[in-house]
């Protein structure tokens, strides 16, 4: 298999990451009644290190009832 018959598939799982990261940010923003400012918060560091800019503290119990 060559590099180009990969790679729209990797930019495309990346796209999905990146969109369902963005999602997860602006769900803990809307349940902190907070409003969510960035426009893009999810920076792609590498293949599978994501930073997420949401200005505020990311509670673990948050996540809890996110992921439910």
């Amino acid at each position: 298999m060559d590099k180009s018959s990969v790679e729209p598939s990797t930019k495309a799982i990346s796209r999905k990451r990146i969109y369902l990261i963005k999602r997860v940010a602006e769900r803990i923003s809307e349940y902190n009644k907070m409003d969510f400012p960035v426009k893009n918060p999810v920076k792609q560091i590498s293949s599978d290190y994501y930073i997420v800019n949401i200005r505020e503290a990311i509670d673990a119990n948050i996540l809890k009832i996110i992921f439910k």
